[in-house]
């Protein structure tokens, strides 16, 4: 058997260690920790650790890292350390759960608070419960309101429509109502003219001749003879005692020459004018203000008589300035026929005699029986002007209101300083010409006879009113039949 190569050495022995040798103090080793600096190892006495060789204490480091003794506690740590413990008692004795001072009390005084807040947080969600009906009741409140605002819209809208039309009607009635008071004042005008002719009496010779003349022409029908309608109750009443009986008066279509009869005459601001102004016009409400629009009794038949009764009635704008009756031709365009159309007269009668056959003839507009409606008449040399009819007297009342500013009729006037002499008018009168249905016509009331039959010779003047049954009357007045 050969030898055996030599083996391993044996493991070490265990070196003995000298312990008297080794440090007792604390570590100083300084820990190397990332983010912290300056800590050092918290070992206080060094321990052999016996399971590692070499002298390495217990917290992993060597003896050349402690110190080699004990540090003795000096008399200030010691009286600092009797110092913590009294305070760590007397802390001990404030947390006394029982004592209400201490943190029992905080704790049970956190608890109600707690409570408190738990309570009051119910109470605030009641409430915007409380809140949120209410709203809700708010907004349904709301919803009426406005379903309520839109009726209330519709109501007013549909009485303002009603007020507009009422406003239009009102308006209607007022243009009636001063047709009316135009169509009174001209048949006053003549109850009074016949009142002064029937005062005086009448001869039967003359009454009979009128009738007998009237009855051959043909062209007016007499009242009151065996040829003419019966007469009314009234005319054959007997008269009253005291009160010797007139004759009855007696109308005929062509009067006699001491006969009265009556016509519409309308003062134009301008010879040129080619139409009259349309009815309801702001010009045809001026001039039925300042009495443009007349109806004239004629007290004979010749020139003369018509000339004075003319400037008589308007002897205020006329001023004694000559005038002329212009010459009316009725247009046969389709559109405005049977609208007169107005031009100076192209043959004047010799010495300005306008008797009643040349103004049928020339100037009077008739009617369909031959009856003379209306006769338009101007200054001969000279123009109206807006500026000058506005100072004159007013005739007719409750039309203030068209002599406010308006271009088109006073944009080109000029006021003169005495206020008498007009300036020549420059506004068109073809632009305000009117249609024939609204031209204002009175047809002619005819003639009659000088006599009355009256109990007394005079009548007075009775207040007039506007009734609703008088409406539906128009400017025109027919003759007596």
């Amino acid at each position: 058997m050969t030898p055996s190569s030599p083996g391993s050495p044996p493991p070490a022995q265990g070196i003995q260690v000298d312990e008297t040798r080794l440090p007792q103090g604390h570590c100083r080793y300084i820990l190397i920790t990332p983010g912290v600096k300056g800590n050092r190892c918290g070992c206080v006495s060094f321990v052999h650790n016996k399971a590692v060789p070499g002298a390495i204490c217990d917290c992993g480091h060597l003896s050349c890292f402690h110190l080699h003794a004990l540090e003795q506690p000096s008399p200030i740590s010691n009286r600092e350390i009797e110092l913590l413990k009294q305070r760590v008692q007397s802390l001990e004795e404030q947390t006394d759960w029982g004592d209400e001072t201490g943190l029992g009390g905080v704790l049970n005084r956190v608890s109600q608070a707690e409570e408190a807040v738990e309570k009051n947080r119910e109470d605030m969600l009641s409430e915007i419960k409380a809140s949120y009906k209410s709203i809700s009741g708010a907004w349904e409140l709301i919803g009426q309101l406005q379903a309520r605002v839109s009726s209330f819209e519709e109501t007013f809208r549909a009485h303002n429509e009603q007020l507009s039309r009422a406003g239009k009607e009102l308006q209607d009635l007022r243009n009636r109502h001063l047709e009316l008071l135009d169509s009174d004042e001209s048949l006053e005008e003549r109850i009074e003219k016949l009142e002064d002719a029937g005062s005086r009496p009448s001869l039967p010779d003359s009454s009979s001749q009128t009738t007998e003349e009237t009855a051959s022409s043909g062209l007016f029908t007499p009242l009151g003879t065996p040829g003419g309608p019966a007469p009314s109750p009234s005319e054959t009443r007997p008269p009253t005692v005291g009160n010797p009986a007139r004759a009855r008066p007696i109308v005929s279509k062509r009067p006699g020459p001491c006969e009265l009869w009556t016509v519409h005459v309308s003062l134009l601001p301008s010879s040129k004018q080619q139409f009259p102004f349309e009815k309801d016009s702001t010009a045809y409400k001026r001039c039925l203000s300042r009495g443009l629009h007349k109806m004239v009794a004629v007290e004979g038949m010749d020139g003369p008589a018509f000339v004075t009764a003319v400037s008589r009635a308007f002897r205020v704008v006329l001023q004694g300035r000559a005038w002329a009756p212009l010459q009316a031709k009725v247009c046969d365009a389709s559109n405005v026929r049977e609208l007169p159309m107005l031009s100076p007269l192209e043959q004047v009668p010799p010495g300005n005699t306008y008797d009643i056959e040349f103004l049928r003839q020339n100037c009077a507009t008739c009617d369909e029986e031959g009856r003379m409606e209306a006769i338009y008449i101007a200054l001969r040399n000279d123009e109206l002007s807006w500026d000058f009819l506005k100072k004159c007297p007013v005739y007719v009342e409750g039309l203030g209101s068209s002599w406010t500013y308006d271009k088109r009729l006073d944009g080109s006037d000029r006021v003169e300083q005495n206020g008498m002499l007009p300036p020549p008018a420059t506004s068109s009168p073809g632009s305000l010409k009117r249609s024939a249905s609204d031209i204002s016509r009175f047809a002619s009331l005819g003639s009659t006879a000088t006599g009355m039959h009256e109990s007394d010779g005079t009548r007075s003047k009775v207040a007039r009113t506007c009734m609703a049954g008088m409406v539906e009357m128009r400017r025109g007045l027919g003759t007596a039949s």
